[in-house]
């Protein structure tokens, strides 16, 4: 018998039927809520990672200071809007939302447990067991809470960073995780915004790895890549490698301060400060010193001149800061180090970001804003190649996500995504439709009583 006739005898299916049975899709949704803007998201997704966007929805943010929503009233009416549009064009019951989470309280930890055998190879529930322990020995403060976590490698006998022990004949292994955690009235705010608007919550990732999901290729996550999401007031790190979030934080700076400081230098309306940002360029070019923008300012309303030069450079400086601030953290981090040759030169001893650099969010859509990063003195000079990285998604209803500032909520779906193709369901173990009649009722009745969730 040959063997091509052997695989169409399975089971008494062809192979074609048997590869249908295997293909499976979900109905995912997920949301950002930003500074400025939120937006919503539902999609189809596939067991080979295929996306396919049906349905978006957006409304302009309020009740939102430096990512974190101090106004739970105000957001959930934007919410509410942003998920009107959405089901304007989607009629069907909306799944839970995964949702992104901002902030500087947002930070990263790493953790271990060790997990001894008890049969002969280790199952998915030793590494499920491992897991628990691993995140036991998580030490949180008290108003610390856990976002989200996940698995980084795997030790057992003489075999570090070991990607995988599923199968291993071994009496015990070690497991190491990195998990992202906020603190507690930051993460209650997001899930009382989401819960108000008669919506369920699936997951919640830190904004930094959403992006990451969304604008990294597959070989720049595994080979180590950092990803900066510059958002309007917040800045949200992450940095990816072996396919996992090995780092986490969030800085409270972002495209706003740099539109505070071109208003006050030229005595301007934000509004006017805003747009004329966009015409400036991080490289800060000497034939630009020839050419002029014209301002009102406020104060006196006369017209003031400025150089395009001259606001290049306060712009530049900004995001100057902010490239030592972040790359300081990466060299404690020992994510690179450097050696001095004595005569002001740097040297690279150990890079472990050989991905470079990729920046998003509305903050990376200054002209050249990718040349800073890439082109550093003193010891991060060698360091980063540098692009701006927008959402990889081209399929249908692709129009109006695909510019950087949609990273987040697009990482979103790629990553549940990625976890289908990898066999894992972000909704398992969920009520993935809309809350039932009864659970509506109880939770109009728990806001009416008790005010919250």
């Amino acid at each position: 018998m040959s063997i091509g006739f052997c695989r169409v005898a399975i089971a008494g299916k062809s192979v074609k039927e048997l590869d249908q049975l295997r293909y499976e899709t979900r109905i995912v949704a997920g949301i950002d809520i930003g500074t400025t803007k939120c937006v919503a998201v539902v999609a189809e997704i596939d067991t080979n990672g295929a996306v396919r966007v049906l349905a978006q929805g957006r409304s302009i943010m309020r009740g939102v200071t430096r990512g974190q929503i101090v106004d739970v009233d105000q957001a959930v009416l934007s919410v509410k809007e942003a998920v009107d549009d959405l089901v304007r064009i989607y009629h069907d019951p909306l799944p839970r939302f995964l949702l992104t989470i901002s902030g500087e309280q947002i930070y990263g930890k790493d953790t271990a447990g060790t997990q001894p055998i008890s049969g002969q190879y280790v199952t998915e529930q030793d590494i499920k067991d491992a897991e628990i322990l691993a995140l036991g020995n998580l030490e949180l403060e008290p108003d610390d809470r856990l976002i989200k976590s996940e698995r980084v490698s795997f030790t057992y006998r003489n075999s570090e960073n070991v990607d995988s022990v599923l199968g291993q004949k071994i009496t015990k292994f070690k497991l190491r995780m990195h998990a992202a955690i906020g603190d507690v009235v930051t993460c209650d705010n997001l899930i009382k915004t989401i819960r108000r608007n008669n919506l369920y919550e699936a997951q919640i990732l830190p904004q930094g790895w959403a992006s990451a999901y969304a604008v990294l290729t597959e070989e720049e996550r595994m080979n180590g890549a950092l990803v900066l999401d510059i958002g309007a007031d917040t800045t949200d790190i992450c940095v990816m490698q072996n396919g996992a979030p090995r780092l986490t934080m969030s800085v409270p700076a972002g495209g706003n301060d740099i539109t505070r400081q071109l208003a006050g230098y030229m005595h301007c309306s934000m509004q006017e400060a805003e747009k004329i940002k966009q015409r400036l360029d991080m490289r800060a070019l000497p034939e630009t010193e020839k050419v002029f923008i014209n301002v009102v300012q406020t104060h006196t309303g006369q017209t003031a001149s400025f150089t395009v030069y001259e606001l290049s450079l306060i712009v530049a400086r900004v995001y100057q800061s902010w490239v030592d601030g972040i790359f300081l953290k990466l060299l404690e981090a020992q994510w690179f180090r450097t050696k001095d040759d004595g005569a002001g030169r740097y040297w690279p001893e150990n890079h472990r970001l050989p991905a470079g650099v990729v920046i998003t969010g509305g903050g990376s859509l200054i002209t050249q804003a990718a040349y800073l990063f890439q082109n550093q003195a003193g010891p991060f000079g060698y360091t980063f190649t540098t692009r701006c990285g927008s959402p990889l998604y081209r399929g249908e209803a692709s129009i109006g996500l695909t510019s950087p500032k949609e990273s987040a909520v697009m990482g979103l779906i790629f990553y549940a995504a990625n976890e289908l193709k990898n066999g894992r369901d972000v909704l398992a173990g969920t009520d993935s439709s809309r809350p039932t009649v009864s659970r509506r009722i109880k939770g109009f009745l728990k806001r009416f009583f008790i005010g919250e969730f």
